[in-house]
């Protein structure tokens, strides 16, 4: 009895992230899984009818892999091939790769069940999926530089490292009152504007508001409706813009920000998400997540401390303070991730999602 055969499905524009995932996966399944990826240059020999080997191949596949990327989208190649597919029986997968976020397309390949891969966690449902539909026992092994790894090969600029975050975030801000502020009003926007030109990051400054692609900061005049003197400073940022705007803030709020002072960042859901808020739910939903109980009512992941809230009933956020300065946009956007998978965070009225047994 031969192996099983995944059939990758794909843009040719996606070769690279593509031929290097296929040799992970293979690694990582020793071998005992056979992947059919039409561009790697191995799986059509040279000289071959590529169309009728491509058929054949999807014939004799159980499974078929759609990594739905901007380049398929355009392509519109992977719908014929999970169309054949679909056809013939084969169980068929679509996955939202290089920034793809499955959920906002429009079917036929939403309606089914699917993922989004967005970390090194989502890269091992790759890998559930093929014990499940094989009844194997590999190790979901893959790992976080392997997922950067594939994502640069894949030219993937900082907005796709966050994956979907957008899909559950409208807007995060940052704010620093006048008590937690080195600086006086006059120097602040000097201040703010000097680490931009610093960071060579493309801005307008004014009086009192800072304008970037993707993100503002300004003063806040008269904070306390009672002292004409009182101020404070925020940042709003889309969260589209987050990976390369992340160290950028971060370099401002050390310019400005009293020592030891860490600001809450209110990471403020879309509408149609929907926030679970009881810490004995949230407890519930994380327990077997790398996720644990900290203080003052709040949970952690690696160095990110975070609670849920609302500000209305229609109205949720998750509120972080990070206790380390290593903390990445990626360390965020996998905090979302989990916070999604757990239904912490629930779109409702979306797409079904890919749940694979455990």
């Amino acid at each position: 009895m031969g192996k099983p055969i995944v059939f990758f499905s794909h843009s040719a524009s996606d070769k690279a992230p593509l031929s290097r995932l296929k040799e992970l996966f293979v690694e990582k399944t020793g071998g005992a899984i056979e992947v059919f990826l039409s561009s790697d240059g191995q799986s059509i020999p040279f000289g071959r009818n590529w169309v009728h080997q491509v058929e054949e191949a999807m014939k004799r596949s159980e499974l078929t892999v759609i990594f739905v990327s901007p380049a398929a989208v355009r392509s519109g190649w992977v719908y014929f091939e999970a169309g054949f597919s679909y056809s013939k029986g084969v169980k068929v997968v679509p996955v939202g790769f290089l920034g793809v976020d499955l959920s906002s397309l429009s079917p036929p390949l939403s309606l089914l069940q699917h993922f989004n891969i967005t970390s090194h966690g989502s890269l091992n449902n790759l890998i559930a999926i093929a014990n499940q539909q094989f009844g194997h026992k590999h190790a979901e092994s893959f790992t976080r530089p392997e997922f950067e790894e594939i994502q640069t090969l894949g030219n993937v600029d900082g907005r796709s490292a966050v994956g979907n975050l957008s899909a559950l975030i409208d807007e995060i801000t940052v704010s620093l009152e006048r008590k937690d502020l080195t600086l006086q009003k006059s120097e602040l926007m000097p201040a703010v504007a000097k680490v931009f030109k610093t960071q060579k990051a493309h801005h307008n400054v004014y009086k009192s508001r800072l304008l970037a692609a993707g993100c503002v900061g300004f003063l806040k005049h008269n904070v306390e409706g009672v002292d004409e003197n009182s101020f404070a400073f925020k940042f709003s940022v889309d969260p589209l813009n987050l990976p390369s705007l992340f160290p950028i803030v971060l370099a401002v709020l050390k310019a400005i920000a009293k020592e030891g002072v860490s600001p809450a960042w209110y990471f403020n859901v879309n509408p149609g998400v929907h926030v679970v808020r009881e810490n004995f739910k949230v407890a519930a939903r994380l327990k077997d997540k790398p996720v644990v109980f900290s203080s003052d009512d709040r949970f952690r992941f690696r160095d990110i401390e975070f609670e849920m809230g609302v500000f209305h009933p229609s109205k949720g956020y998750v509120q972080l303070r990070f206790c380390s300065p290593k903390v990445t946009a990626m360390d965020v956007a996998d905090l979302f991730l989990v916070l999604e998978e757990s239904k912490v965070l629930v779109k409702t009225g979306s797409p079904r999602v890919l749940t694979v047994n455990r």
